[in-house]
């Protein structure tokens, strides 16, 4: 295990990946394979990384497994109330990489996948929710969520304050 400092953002924590993932149909649906995962995880003395995982998405739901191969936790489908997957950022070098949010009814998993394109996971990951359940609504990729949104609100909601405030101050002016 890693110790993670403290105060350690999602921008510095990962390992790496390989994926044999789907893409465009899903003829056959062939389960999404994420290999060299970390695991992120409170404990007694902050933050802690756990690397070497591996993490499927198949008919079975989401299953982890050591790198050993040992099985560590299977989730069925009807299990993962939601999956939210962001870009973040590990190092200037090799930017690519993703932040992956995976909960149950019991609890929270964060995941750390390097050099895999958040949006490629999560589209491919919405397809097989859909086939798998019948909604790709439990999926969140990055691009969607209103964390991205909301600079262009903030920026929407003061535009319109001056706005109102400059209408206000030349009305003003005029009924003098």
């Amino acid at each position: 295990m890693t110790q993670v400092p403290e105060n350690a953002g999602m921008d510095q924590v990962a390992t790496g990946v390989q994926t044999t993932s789907t893409s465009g149909d899903l003829s056959g649906f062939s389960p999404i394979q994420l290999s060299e995962v970390s695991l992120v995880t409170q404990s007694d003395t902050g933050l802690v990384e756990v690397p070497g995982l591996n993490l499927s998405f198949d008919d079975n739901g989401m299953t982890i497994r050591k790198r050993t191969g040992d099985l560590v936790k299977v989730l069925p489908w009807e299990a993962l109330l939601d999956i939210t997957i962001e870009d973040i950022q590990i190092n200037p070098i090799d930017p690519i990489a993703s932040a992956m949010s995976v909960a149950t009814e019991r609890r929270s998993h964060e995941f750390r996948i390097k050099g895999l394109e958040a949006r490629e996971l999560s589209d491919n990951l919405a397809k097989l929710a859909k086939h798998y359940t019948g909604s790709q609504g439990i999926v969140e990729g990055d691009g969607g969520t209103l964390s991205l949104l909301l600079p262009y609100i903030v920026f929407a909601g003061i535009a319109l304050l001056g706005l109102v405030l400059l209408v206000g101050h030349l009305t003003g002016h005029v009924s003098v």
